[in-house]
């Protein structure tokens, strides 16, 4: 019997595939008059289609009349997976609208009520394990004759995907990855339950709310070998099929899994190991038996305790393998080891050298690091594997991502380098000379950019690597007549205050309704990733229009409760003043300008915050009470009366940011903050143009949530982020911060 447009829409609705709302709109869409093929099913399912009402699969389903199949108790299927390991499986709906995977046990494997005993005990054991590594296990059921387990759906990029695209990765990262992996596994055999047939796209990099939307590895389809799960119980032919679905085991053939054979954790371990020798070098395990020295001929960069550790995971003698705990904790302490080592290196102010030239001789006692001290470095980064239609730079780019560096520096004449950890290193030591540097940076280019850079000898811009997986803030500029250029590496997430560890007082600065808010600090100070945070925190609890004027633009923002706007000088808009002569008009909250260049763009900024907006701009000054200076510095002395008077009304608060190495194991630097807020005290200094009390005030005024710069670092000290030594070298008054940190008081005078 052919299948109607009634007979589907009665589906429909029967199996709840649509809210009423929606179905009574699908009616009065499809229905309208002067439509000719209101009656042709294909047509209707093909409309639905099109018009995203509902997944082609189960569009599929309805077409065929097996609408009844997508309903399995209180599951409701939404879709076919079809991709990793959880390909075939079935994404699906709980009663509380809940996404989950589903995955229909084949026939071929269940034979009889003893093999679904041992299956359903299994299970259960499974059900047992919580761990935040692990996809969880929910649900055991049978509908129809057929049986389904139910999991949690985990979304993201496969290791294996990941893989594929990169090659390897950074033995940092592949040791953090797996410390967390080898714990999942630990927490599989506490609980009687193997791993199964897991390979590197049974790990996926999903969100985690946790990491503050950062990413973390999952485990999933742990438990039981991929075969023992198909669609053809459901009778949906290839509907109930992934595309390519080579990979599926022929009828009768179990690869030797029994359901209550005893869990051999070495096996497990064997198999991750084999998955981390491949992620650290991006070639398949042999198992010769020398897995070390294999490991440190293949990359230079492996330490040797992470070498002998992968050997020790891969050793043919199943019993001298470590167990799956104590591998993560070796891990872990080669980590914590890397880290401590890293900071002492920053902390005794290591230069790191290229190689000496053919012949020299090293000399005693030159302060140099020795090569087994850090990272080796790349004999030649023009030999690293670059992505398919990305210009060659973009290896110099990605290079300081894998090695989670902040910046690259590139000048003719010199190998290129990047800073890491806080400290500049070579990137190889073939240096580049000037006209393969104008080849380089030749595609990232827009005529804009090379305009400016012809005209004024420079250009800023942002450079985006492939589909949003990293931003660089890059200068190009011109020096001794060649090309120069250095790239700070823009995180795609913006952190929270907790993440930057800035003080909470931030949060009520975010809530002024009007007026100026000043964020000063050097280059490099982290103004802009703190002016991030600020306006996100905004962007998540307010219901206002941002308005951003940046060049160029570091941070993409997606509009949460608020309405989020970004221009960019040079594309969006000609220049500084004509963007803030705009933006008085275009209804904005808050503006966000990215810094005060000259007299003009802040006279505009000043404008637009006594009529009424909060402007949030950065400023390059070394402190709270010398920003005044820095301001006024713009403007003849004659015109210095009227705009005391101004930013005494309209000023808000000035915050000065410097950043300081942090000891704190996976904090790489930490912000020192000074934080003067506007109040009756100090709007009455800045009249009387008293900027020499200003320190006092802000010293005075700690109960309101302000703070000097000596009292920060003797925070950040007594807290573990930093070290004495780092926190007295920029310490406006070192003394001072000495005795402070010994517990003495010096007594300050008042501002009277």
């Amino acid at each position: 019997m052919q299948v109607t447009v009634e007979d589907l829409l009665s589906q429909i609705e029967k199996l709840h595939l649509m809210t009423p709302e929606e179905l009574s709109a699908v009616r009065s869409r499809w229905f309208r008059p002067g439509r000719q093929e209101v009656d042709d099913a294909s047509r209707f399912c093909e409309w639905l289609r099109v018009n995203d009402y509902m997944t082609e699969f189960v569009i599929s389903v309805l077409g065929k009349g097996k609408a009844d199949w997508l309903i399995l108790n209180q599951y409701r299927l939404t879709d076919l997976l079809t991709g990793g390991a959880q390909a075939g499986d079935f994404l699906a709906v709980d009663c509380m609208g809940q996404g989950v995977r589903l995955q229909v046990v084949s026939p071929r494997v269940a034979r009889g009520p003893d093999w679904y005993e041992k299956f359903r005990l299994v299970v259960q054991h499974l059900m047992n394990v919580q761990h935040p590594g692990l996809a969880r296990v929910f649900d055991l059921g049978q509908a129809r004759g057929v049986d389904y387990l139910v999991s949690e759906y985990v979304e993201g990029e496969s290791l294996e995907d990941v893989l594929k695209k990169r090659g390897k990765l950074p033995w940092t990262l592949a040791a953090r990855i797996f410390a967390l992996v080898f714990d999942a596994i630990h927490a599989l055999h506490q609980n009687e339950v193997r791993a199964g047939n897991v390979g590197a796209e049974n790990l996926i990099f999903a969100s985690s709310e946790k990491t503050g939307g950062g990413k973390t590895v999952r485990l999933v389809g742990a438990g039981f070998p991929r075969h023992y799960f198909d669609s053809s119980a459901l009778g949906l032919g290839d509907l109930g099929k992934p595309a390519g679905d080579a990979s599926r085991r022929q009828p009768g053939t179990d690869d030797g899994f029994q359901l209550d054979a005893p869990v051999r954790p070495e096996e497990d371990v064997l198999a991750i190991g084999s998955i981390l020798y491949r992620t650290v070098t991006g070639q398949e395990a042999s198992r010769s038996g020398r897995v070390a020295s294999t490991l440190r001929q293949a990359s230079l960069e492996i330490p040797g305790m992470l070498a002998d550790l992968i050997e020790s995971l891969l050793d043919p003698v199943a019993e001298k393998r470590p167990k799956s705990h104590a591998a993560a904790k070796s891990l872990r302490v080669l980590l914590r080891t890397e880290e401590e080592s890293s900071q002492a290196r920053v902390e005794e102010k290591v230069v790191i050298t290229g190689p000496s030239p053919a012949g020299a001789e090293e000399q005693p006692g030159d302060g140099g690091a020795q090569l087994d001290q850090v990272p080796a470095e790349p004999h030649d980064w023009r030999l690293i594997a670059g992505m398919e239609g990305e210009p060659e730079i973009n290896k110099l780019f990605r290079f300081v991502m894998e090695q989670e560096g902040s910046d690259l520096h590139l000048s003719a004449g010199l190998p290129p380098m990047a800073r890491i950890r806080n400290v500049i290193r070579h990137i190889g030591p073939q240096p580049i000379e000037n006209e393969e540097l104008e080849r380089l940076v030749a595609p990232i280019l827009s005529e804009r950019s090379r305009h400016l850079l012809d005209e004024v000898g420079g250009a800023d811009f942002a450079h985006r690597i492939g589909q949003g997986q990293g931003r660089f803030r890059v200068n190009l500029f011109k020096q001794r007549g060649h090309f120069g250029l250095v790239a700070r590496r823009v995180s795609s997430n913006i952190p929270t205050f907790e993440k930057l560890r800035l003080p909470p007082i931030l949060e009520k600065l975010c809530q002024f309704d009007q007026g100026m808010v000043i964020l000063a600090g050097v280059t490099g100070s982290g103004k802009s990733t703190t002016l991030a945070a600020m306006l996100n925190y905004i962007n998540e609890r307010e219901q206002v229009h941002i308005l951003t004027i940046e060049d160029p633009i570091e941070y993409l923002f997606t509009s949460k409760k608020a309405v989020i706007n970004q221009r960019e000088v040079g594309i969006d808009v000609p220049d500084w003043s004509i963007a803030l002569k705009h933006a008085v008009r275009q209804d904005p909250d808050v503006i966000l300008v990215g810094e005060m260049r000259d007299r003009e763009t802040f006279e505009a900024g000043l404008n637009a915050a006594e009529t009424g907006h909060l402007v949030f701009c950065t400023i390059h000054a070394s402190s709270a009470p010398s920003t005044i200076s820095r301001i006024l510095d713009l403007f003849p002395a004659d015109m210095h009366p009227a705009m005391r008077q101004s930013l005494a009304f309209n000023l808000k608060a000035v915050i000065c940011q410097k950043l300081l190495p942090s000891i704190r194991p996976g904090v790489q630097r930490v912000p020192a903050n000074e934080i003067m807020i506007v109040n009756p005290t100090i709007r009455d200094l800045l009249i009387k143009a008293e900027d020499k009390k200003l320190a006092d005030a802000i010293r005075i005024g700690q109960i309101e949530g302000m703070v000097e710069f000596g009292e920060s670092l003797r925070q950040l000290v007594a807290r573990g982020d930093v070290n004495e030594a780092a926190a007295v070298e920029v310490a406006p008054n070192p003394d001072a911060l000495k005795m402070a940190l010994k517990g003495i008081k010096v007594s300050q005078p008042g501002i009277l």
